[in-house]
């Protein structure tokens, strides 16, 4: 009996799939509704501050574009790599690293200096070794996942391509 990465795909073509499947979809076009909207007004808030908030056609235009560029960008990336764990794999690539031992160990050391404190050696040593672990995760781990997905798109198909049909069915 074959097992499928993907729970939705193990439980066969019946109601519970397809309920399962719709509820999954309702899941995501909220996530991404709300998340895109946080993002779009980040970016126009660094982008054009002194139209935020202004209640103009002008922000409105801006704010269209921003979106336009968003839907388009996670359009681009959810397709340019169509196996879901393997984007999974490259994000936590890129963020467990840096968030678990890179960032930590560099904003304390950027604390210190600012706040005029004498790191003492051992420490400043274990703080640099968590930093080049951060660094050797994010390019090994990266390089690997890279790698998958090049061995994965071998046997499943290419970027851009439907592959619900070889892996469901």
């Amino acid at each position: 009996d074959t097992s499928y990465g993907y729970v939705i795909f193990n439980m066969g073509n019946n109601a519970m799939q397809t309920a399962a499947s719709t509820c999954m979809v309702l899941h995501v076009f909220v996530s991404f509704c709300l998340n895109s909207q946080l993002l779009t007004r980040a970016i126009q808030v660094r982008l054009f501050p002194s139209n935020v908030s202004a209640n103009n056609k002008k922000e409105a235009l801006q704010w269209l574009c921003i979106s336009t560029c968003t839907v388009l960008s996670s359009w681009l990336v959810s397709n340019a790599i169509p196996f879901f764990s393997d984007m999974e794999a490259i994000i936590s690539s890129l963020c467990v690293g840096p968030t678990t031992f890179g960032f930590p160990a560099l904003f304390y050391l950027l604390a210190c200096r600012r706040n005029g404190k004498v790191v003492p050696l051992w420490e400043r040593a274990l703080c640099y070794c968590m930093i080049l672990i951060a660094i050797f995760f994010v390019t090994v781990g990266t390089g690997v996942d890279i790698y998958t997905i090049i061995e994965n798109a071998g046997t499943y198909g290419r970027p851009f391509t439907c592959i619900v049909g070889s892996i469901s069915s």
